[in-house]
């Protein structure tokens, strides 16, 4: 009876003994793959992260263009509304030299108006006495 119970015993321990070497070996397969799992995760991750970083600076270039177009699109504007100011008072109230010459200061000095105007000017400076000198200085 002694070596029946010594054999099942034997038995139970080489069952136990199999079983730790196969629950051993699972915990290592499950210890690569969560390892595997978390490079992958980590590598994903760093991926992404460069996509979008390299997606902001390209928007952010972007606004920024955008940005400027739209100031030197604002000033082309504001010197265009200046220049008809300017031919508009010259043409409707040429004896309000305090007030063209405002605009002209404005539009030649300011904003940097063009050549065409500058001849325009000059013609009314001679035609009213009015001083040009202040446009130009």
């Amino acid at each position: 009876m002694v070596s029946k119970i010594k054999n099942k015993w034997n038995k139970l321990d080489d069952n136990v003994q199999k079983w730790s070497k196969r629950l051993a070996a699972i915990a290592t397969i499950i210890g690569v793959l969560a390892a595997g799992a978390g490079w992958s995760i980590n590598q994903l991750d760093r991926a992404i992260s460069e996509k979008i970083e390299n997606q902001t600076a390209v928007i952010q270039q972007e606004v920024k263009q955008v940005s400027i177009e739209r100031e030197a699109s604002a000033k082309q504007t504001d010197l265009q509304l200046t220049r008809l100011e300017l031919m508009m008072l010259m043409e409707t109230d040429p004896d309000n030299t305090i007030e063209i010459e405002k605009v002209a200061h404005r539009y030649f000095i300011e904003l940097g108006g063009n050549a065409y105007m500058s001849s325009e000017f000059s013609r009314w400076c001679k035609l009213y006495d009015a001083d040009c000198e202040i446009v130009f200085k």
